[in-house]
Formats: structure tokens, C-alpha cells, sequence
């Protein structure tokens, strides 16, 4: 959790500068009366951060004002903003990043939010939490006003609000965008960390498998894989990559070396989907294993339904199971697995025998399970699908890890003497469309 944090805290020292700049930062109006972007960059911090990262960026902000830093709109101390009419503007700007950051995080939920609710309705969510903190700001800002100056309530709709209207219908309009574009953003950035830390999830050590007939599959294999992690680990057929996965999955035993899980269990995803499938439709496959993991009736159907849907399968759990597309049948081992929840999920060459749109669907599951911080092994020879979503990258040849680090750093390797294709590689012609 600490690297989490860390970049949480990382986010809020942004912001609260960003706040801080905003004062300087004004749009002309006709009229005389600028947009001054202060308020508009509080509210996104909530929206954008959450409730706690967002409250935090700004009081920061209101920290740096009190130190005396020019960070408030008329450069003035934080005792005399404060005491003055537009103080309670302040108190606005940490109630509206709370309140906001609060709304979306319950009613917008992270990763696959759109999957959810589709585009309009969380255009529609965002713009109700960019209201929702305007409405706090003006209410703290009027309330703080009044006490201030003794005006009274329509005097003081007419200085503070009525001639400000304009601008920030502008600010609501532009927050909306701001938000639906970078708040992903953010959750992916900081999902990387959600539960990577000193924990390992997964350790091999000294690993052999060697089968009877005197074949070593596995030589000494060791490596580990930390919680929330994306690892790829590549190799050609025959590399010991099926049977690395076996040993991990409890489907098999090392002749030697020790594999240890902490405190998590594999999910696996087989190559042939079609051995997967037990159950005739897709809500009975989903529930024998959830039914076989202890769930009973209600919490079995929710379970269910849940998975299916985190899926994009809710639609179809009626239908024959067999005669979904491939795409959909590694759609219905995932859900499987989640059902239950399985925190390591290892995938065994997703792609083979899948269509472009097939491939595509696999890759969108994976990027949705790597946002929602699950721990991911991928064994696969075709890079050039799913080595740009990779946070470690691990080659095995002839029973033997070759490589183990960054995707960047394994990229620059000699790949193709351990019968791996380089994935960048550049088209001019159609004759290169030929590997050879």
C-alpha cells in the first residue's frame, strides 16, 4: 500500500499547486468580470482524486495561502480572506472537492464504469458532481458574505452570484470533459499500485519438473510476482511455459523447488476455452464454481449475476454456452474466476485460434482486470498484443527463465534466439508483411 499512497500524495502536491496557480490564470469576459480558474481546479481535484486526495489537495492550497504565499485570488494572507467577504469561498472549495469526490465515488464506480453505464449516463453522473460542488461553493461563499457585510440575502445573490452566472455555467461545462478524459486516466495510473507492495503474491524457487521418461521441462526456474501485478512471461512452444502454469494452478507437482501462493489463489484460463465450459449455459458454468467455493442460494445468484455482468455476458446467460464465440467463451472463464475470487489469474496463450475481434475482447479484459488491481499472468509467444499493458516481462526457453524485467528493457534483447519475434518491428512494404 505504501507505493499507493505515495502516488496519491504525489497527485495531491500537483493539484494543490495547480489550485495555487489558478489565481493567476484568468478567461476575459465581455462586461469586466473574468473567469478565474481557482474555484473550477478545487472541484476537480475531488472529481478527479477522489474525496480524500482531493480534500487533501486543497488544503494544501489553503496551507500555502496561510504561510503567506500569493495563492488566493487578490494575493491577500489567509486571515484577511477569511475575514473578509469571500472567505467563506475557502471553506466552499474543501466542502465541494469532498462532496464531489464522495458523489463519484459511489455512483460512478472505478474501472469499467462506462461498461456499466454506458457513455450518456456517466456524462450525466459527472455533470451532477461538477453541479453538486458548484452549488457548495456559492452556498459557503454566500453564507460567508452575508456574515461578513450584514447584506442581505438579494443583495447578495446580486454581488456574489447573479453576475458570476455566465462563467461558471462555462467552468461546469468545461469540468465535465476534464473529467470524463483524465479521470481514467488517473485510476489506471494509480491502480498500477493499488495493491503492489512489499507482499508478494506469487513465489517460485528453484523450481524442476522433470517427467518420467527423463524430459526436463523446467530447470531451475525461480522468480516472483508482487500483488496487483501484469506480468508477461513469453516463450515458444515447448519452452515449459504450459507447464510452468500447471504447477502454479495446483494442476500438477514440481520434482523439485517450491511454489508459494500468499494469501491468494490461481484462477486459470485455458488455452481451449471449450475445456472450460461445464455448465449448458453461461449462468450454470459461472455457478458450479462459485456453488463448489460455498455459496448457497441469494449470495450464489448475486455472485452470479455479478460476474456475468462485470463480463458483458449478463445478456446472454440464458444461451448455449458452447456456441458462444471464442472471444465470449474466455469471457466466461474470467467470469468463472471472479466468481470465485480469485485474486491470481493466469491466462495460457488467450489468443489462439481467436479472430481480430476476439483478440480485442481478450484485451479488454485484461486492461479491466489489470485496473481493478488484480495480479495477472499472461504466457503467450505473441508480444505484439499484450506487451504494452505489461509491468514485467519474463522469457522462458527451454525450461529456463532467459530474461525477467521491464518490457522496455527485455524489448532491446536478442529475442529471436530463443525463438521469440521482436513485436517492434517496422511495415514499408508488403513484402515485409511475410515473416521469414
Amino acid at each position: 500500500m505504501k507505493k499507493k499512497k505515495s502516488t496519491g500524495t504525489i497527485l495531491a502536491a500537483l493539484f494543490a499547486a495547480l489550485i495555487s496557480a489558478g489565481c493567476f490564470i484568468q478567461i476575459p469576459l465581455p462586461g469586466g468580470i473574468p473567469i478565474i480558474l481557482q474555484d473550477m481546479l478545487a472541484m476537480l481535484s475531488g472529481m478527479l482524486l477522489g474525496p480524500l486526495y482531493g480534500s487533501i489537495a486543497v488544503f494544501v492550497f489553503l496551507v500555502l495561502g496561510s504561510i503567506g504565499l500569493p495563492v488566493f485570488s487578490g494575493k491577500a494572507g489567509l486571515q484577511v480572506i477569511t475575514a473578509g467577504p469571500t472567505g467563506g469561498f475557502l471553506i466552499g472549495y474543501l466542502l465541494g472537492a469532498l462532496a464531489a469526490g464522495l458523489f463519484l465515488k459511489f455512483l460512478l464506480p472505478p474501472a469499467s464504469a462506462e461498461r456499466q453505464h454506458g457513455k450518456a449516463k456517466t456524462y450525466i453522473l459527472i455533470t451532477a458532481a461538477a453541479v453538486l460542488a458548484t452549488v457548495i461553493v456559492f452556498v459557503c461563499g454566500i453564507i460567508g458574505f452575508m456574515r461578513v457585510t450584514g447584506s442581505d440575502f438579494s443583495k447578495t445573490l446580486a454581488a456574489v452570484l447573479i453576475p458570476f452566472i455566465p462563467g461558471n455555467l462555462l467552468k461546469i461545462v468545461l469540468m465535465v470533459p476534464l473529467t470524463r478524459t483524465f479521470r481514467p486516466v488517473i485510476e489506471q495510473y494509480t491502480a498500477a499500485y493499488r495493491m503492489k507492495d512489499s507482499t508478494i503474491a506469487l513465489e517460485v524457487k528453484n523450481v524442476r519438473r522433470i517427467f518420467p521418461d527423463g524430459t526436463v521441462a523446467l530447470d531451475d526456474v525461480s522468480f516472483s510476482i508482487h500483488a496487483g501485478e501484469f506480468a508477461v512471461i513469453a516463450g515458444s512452444n515447448g519452452s515449459g511455459k504450459s507447464v510452468l502454469m500447471s504447477l502454479i494452478a495446483g494442476l500438477d507437482e514440481a520434482t523439485c523447488g517450491t511454489i508459494t501462493l500468499n494469501g491468494c489463489q490461481a484462477g486459470l484460463v485455458f488455452q481451449d476455452a471449450d475445456a472450460q465450459i461445464l455448465g449448458e449455459t453461461p449462468e450454470e458454468d459461472v455457478a458450479f464454481g462459485a456453488k463448489n467455493c460455498g455459496l448457497k442460494k441469494q449470495e450464489l445468484s448475486e455472485c452470479v449475476e455479478n460476474a456475468l455482468m462485470h463480463t458483458g455476458l449478463l445478456h446472454k446467460k440464458n444461451a448455449p454456452a458452447r456456441m458462444l464465440s471464442g472471444g465470449e467463451k474466455r469471457r466466461l472463464a474470467v467470469a468463472g474466476i471472479i466468481a470465485m475470487n480469485r485474486s491470481l489469474i493466469i491466462f495460457d496463450e488467450p489468443f489462439a485460434n481467436l479472430d481480430w475481434p476476439g483478440v480485442k475482447t481478450v484485451c479488454s479484459i485484461l486492461k479491466q482486470l489489470k485496473e481493478e488491481g488484480k495480479t495477472i499472468i499472461v504466457l503467450t509467444h505473441e508480444l505484439e498484443k499484450i506487451i504494452g499493458m505489461a509491468d514485467r516481462f519474463i522469457v522462458l526457453d527451454k525450461g529456463k527463465i532467459r530474461f525477467d524485467g521491464t518490457p522496455e528493457e527485455g524489448l532491446k534483447e536478442p529475442l529471436e534466439k530463443w525463438s521469440i519475434r521482436n513485436p517492434v518491428t517496422a511495415y514499408h512494404s508488403l513484402e515485409d508483411l511475410v515473416w521469414l
